[in-house]
């Protein structure tokens, strides 16, 4: 008898633990579908502010592309590695040879930036970098950024970003403005140590507010180091 009233008293003391657990869990759940969202709303709108001066089929077709990418990665935060990073890489500049004919050639370019370990929001993460090339053109910017994850291991990772920075011609093509816009985003493989390497493809121009708009292409090969 006695152990049975022990047992009553036992299960009414753990019956409001359990339900202040189980609102815990459910609280958790909705921060989480609420990241998801303001993720899924930072990309959209990334795409929106870089397409408008586009083709609209070109933008709904960038917009589907974003949209199937996030149903596809993982938005876990315990995913995410909240160090900063400092990227080193070199690639192709104005691949695509935009520009007028005396200023359509493409370069070599070397790239740096530096990824902050803070984040807006726990998941939005600010950065600067510097585009250079070999024929005298320069690029200083400032963005924000994203990492969407994909596979158990959260190994291989998208960054979509969204920069503005100042830009210099040199002898390079004929941006048409000193304010430049840059979109794009990195594919990396994250190793066990947060060390990433791949490659990011970015577009840069101005939205049509200078006296010419060619708009130039880049592909950087990356490597990452974080600290």
């Amino acid at each position: 008898m006695v152990s049975s009233s022990f047992s009553l008293k036992s299960t009414n003391s753990l019956s409001p633990v359990a339900g202040l657990i189980e609102q815990f869990e459910i609280i958790s759940i909705i921060k989480k579908k609420e990241m998801e969202f303001m993720i899924l709303f930072f990309i959209v709108k990334v795409v929106f502010l870089t397409s408008f001066i586009l083709d609209s089929k070109i933008m709904l077709r960038k917009i589907k592309l974003f949209l199937l990418l996030f149903l596809l990665s993982s938005t876990d935060v315990l995913g995410k590695d909240n160090k900063s990073r400092l990227s080193l890489g070199g690639g192709i500049y104005n691949f695509m040879k935009h520009g007028s004919d005396d200023f359509n050639q493409s370069s070599i370019a070397y790239n740096v930036e530096l990824f902050s370990g803070k984040k807006i929001s726990n998941f939005i993460r600010p950065f600067i970098g510097f585009l250079g090339t070999d024929e005298s053109a320069y690029y200083a910017y400032f963005g924000l950024s994203t990492d969407l994850y994909f596979l158990d291991c959260k190994c291989f990772l998208l960054t979509p970003s969204l920069a503005v920075g100042a830009y210099e011609d040199g002898d390079q093509i004929r941006m048409g403005n000193t304010i430049e816009f840059r979109s794009g985003a990195d594919i990396m493989y994250r190793f066990k140590n947060n060390v990433r390497v791949g490659f990011g493809v970015f577009h840069i121009s101005n939205a049509g507010i200078g006296y010419r708009n060619p708009g130039s292409e880049q592909v950087i090969f990356k490597y990452q180091i974080p600290f």
